[in-house]
């Protein structure tokens, strides 16, 4: 189970096949980010909202994350209520559609989100001749905890992308 990406489309979509879903959206949020911020210990947030979930929510919560069967049935439940769902999730149906120049500025060794999901979506921009500028980092984390003394001489990509991004503001 990939659990921040299940979680995060959870925290948006399991009002669809549920109701009263307040306190499940509020723990699928907080546990995609423990997943994705790496929290643990007292930064965990997850476990203290799971102790005040109703029984039922925390049945669900629990078959969610045990059952892979059920979480297969219940996005196919979600995939079939929103039928552009597909489509609105493709960031490549975005990309292709992009009217203006986009800034693509990604940290080399992120935790959370391979440094390739750019370099992929700059491919699709260059494919559709859309305007792009790509600088992949080390310079840059998920959790910027990265000193940028080591890394000195990479600020002038970090200052190449940032000078794309405001050269094409209008």
């Amino acid at each position: 189970i990939d659990n921040y990406g299940c979680f995060a489309f959870l925290h948006n979509y399991i009002s669809i096949v549920r109701k009263e879903t307040k306190d499940l959206e509020a723990l699928f949020l907080e546990a995609a980010l423990d997943n994705g911020l790496k929290r643990l210990g007292a930064e965990q947030v997850e476990g203290k909202l799971l102790k005040k979930l109703s029984p039922d929510d925390k049945a669900m919560y629990t078959r969610i994350c045990e059952d892979k069967p059920f979480r297969i049935e219940l996005g196919e439940k979600i995939r079939n209520s929103v039928p552009e769902l597909e489509q609105k999730l493709s960031p490549e149906y975005y990309l292709k559609n992009l009217s203006t120049p986009l800034t693509i500025l990604h940290g080399k060794d992120d935790p959370v989100l391979a440094s390739q999901e750019s370099i992929e979506m700059a491919e699709v921009l260059k494919a559709n001749n859309k305007a792009y500028y790509i600088e992949i980092t080390s310079l840059l984390s998920h959790g910027d905890q990265t000193s940028a003394i080591k890394n000195f001489h990479k600020i002038p990509g970090i200052a190449s992308a940032f000078g794309f991004f405001f050269q094409h503001l209008k």
